[in-house]
């Protein structure tokens, strides 16, 4: 056989050996990038809160080597470097601690900083959760990046399947809802954030669930003018100072704080639940 034509068999199998072991670290990010690794995943940088949520129930939380300042959960994190706040990253502070992988956030402000990293050559995948599901998904993409599918899909097989079943639900005694976050100014959750599909999933209509961005800051007045039955506020807000709020409303709605965690992570599942258990009794009420 002729050299050149059995260096060219070489080349061909070994990219064929190749391709496999490439394909297994290969995902779309949910902004629908492809995001692949060319080696294991040995260590990753967060920079969210929530991302910080993700990679543990991927079964990557030993790979964190850095977190950003508003990280507080899992306990194991608190002690680990942080690299900046959400919005005032320090790219220095990533590159020497060297990582394979950093998981951004879409709506954190940071899209000049992943395009940096980007450009350094450094993996990046951006988590965009904007559904219910998408949590979970990007949990399993973040497994296959670690090598850990099974673990990613066992911790998330619990959540996914509350959601799928209450997805399936007909509810045609529909009640009208709202998510609010903070007083000053009032920010109304519309459809297009997860937080809206928590009302959604629960077979309420959210009233402000065609605005045009995630979350929007609303006057008094507009707010009295809905017709709304049950209003969900953030678990951080003074229920007295919302129900002076509608004191002068002509239909009071019930107001309920909503004490478990909101972030796109896998304990918003209790949030879930509570919330559903709140408008089936509302619903009941008016049989």
């Amino acid at each position: 056989m002729f050299p050149s034509i059995r260096f060219g068999l070489l080349f061909a199998l070994l990219s064929l050996w190749l391709l496999p072991a490439y394909a297994q670290w290969q995902v779309q990010d949910g902004t629908g990038q492809t995001v692949t690794l060319k080696q294991p995943l040995r260590k990753v940088v967060s920079l969210a809160p929530h991302t910080t949520e993700l990679l543990y129930s991927a079964g990557a939380g030993s790979k964190i080597v850095g977190v950003t300042q508003e990280s507080d959960y899992p306990q194991p994190i608190l002690n680990l470097p942080k690299v900046g706040a959400y919005n005032q990253i320090n790219v220095e502070q990533i590159i020497a601690l060297k990582p394979d992988l950093v998981v951004a956030w879409q709506d954190g402000g940071q899209q000049r900083l992943i395009e940096h990293l980007k450009q350094l050559g450094i993996a990046v995948f951006v988590s965009n959760p904007v559904s219910l599901l998408s949590i979970s998904d990007e949990i399993h993409a973040l497994g296959i990046l670690n090598s850990t599918p099974n673990i990613a899909k066992q911790n998330t097989y619990p959540f996914r399947q509350l959601v799928l079943a209450q997805q399936k639900q007909t509810y045609p005694n529909r009640i009208s809802s709202a998510f609010l976050v903070s007083l000053q100014p009032i920010y109304a959750i519309s459809n297009r954030s997860f937080l809206g599909q928590l009302l959604q999933t629960c077979g309420a209509d959210n009233v402000f669930g065609n605005l045009s961005m995630p979350a929007v800051p609303i006057n008094h007045e507009a707010l009295l003018q809905q017709q709304t039955e049950i209003v969900f506020v953030s678990g951080e807000q003074n229920l007295s100072q919302w129900q002076q709020l509608y004191a002068h409303s002509r239909k009071r709605p019930e107001i309920h704080i909503i004490q478990a965690d909101l972030r796109p992570s896998l304990r918003i599942k209790s949030s879930l639940e509570q919330m559903c258990l709140i408008i089936e009794s509302k619903r009941r009420k008016r049989h």
